[in-house]
């Protein structure tokens, strides 16, 4: 245990001192950490619910407008009509950090060049059904952002969390007993040293006294 290996000098117990300063101290800030993290992720978890929902209500609106366009075009002209459709998706990623959680920036870019279709050519229906499309992708981009995001901070989270309870359950306890070990083995060695004082010093006027007399 803490004991184990020890040298009880005064040297040793100002060194484990200044060691235990330190692991609170680094305790302290790794539990500010934890807690903003905690924060920033659960932040993250209530953005992605909501742009989740949101990328749901857009495919569901392509998917009503497409059936929509299907029932009023038929679907072979639809099909015709799509192949003309010139959308040209692009991702492009960056890296962030959060309180040291490394975390992607995600970026969706639609090179397009509306109008899809000629005058005339393509019903209303089908323009919100590229539309909606369209919202939804982004919508989806974003919502990996979001739940990369969230589940490297959760890692981060639990990383930190392991590191607060090594130096709560285990660093410190052992410095605390250690030093109160060596505090102890000093102090008893004064009380020696000064009981060994107090023998010399009678001897002393005891022999004085004998040649004295």
């Amino acid at each position: 245990m803490a004991k184990k290996g020890i040298v009880p000098t005064k040297s040793k117990l100002l060194a484990l001192e200044r060691e235990l300063s330190l692991a609170k101290q680094g305790h302290e800030l790794l539990e500010q950490k934890r807690q903003i993290l905690v924060m920033e992720l659960m932040r993250i978890v209530g953005r992605a619910e909501e742009v989740e929902r949101r990328a749901d209500e857009s495919l569901a609106k392509a998917y009503r407008a497409m059936s929509l366009t299907f029932a009023t075009m038929g679907k072979s002209r639809v099909k015709s009509m799509a192949q003309a459709v010139s959308i040209n998706p692009s991702l492009s990623t960056q890296n962030r950090s959060i309180m040291g959680a490394i975390v992607p920036a995600i970026r969706l870019a639609l090179n397009d060049q509306p109008p899809y279709f000629a005058h005339g050519g393509a019903s209303l229906w089908t323009d919100e059904a590229v539309e909606s499309f369209k919202e939804a992708l982004q919508r989806l981009t974003e919502l990996a952002e979001l739940k990369t995001t969230a589940l490297r901070l959760a890692r981060e989270v639990s990383k930190t969390l392991r590191r607060v309870n090594a130096l709560e359950k285990v660093s410190i306890p052992d410095h605390i007993e250690s030093i109160s070990y060596i505090r102890s083995v000093l102090e008893e060695s004064e009380r020696e040293r000064f009981g060994s004082m107090k023998l010399i010093k009678a001897r002393l006027g005891a022999e004085r006294g004998g040649e004295a007399s």
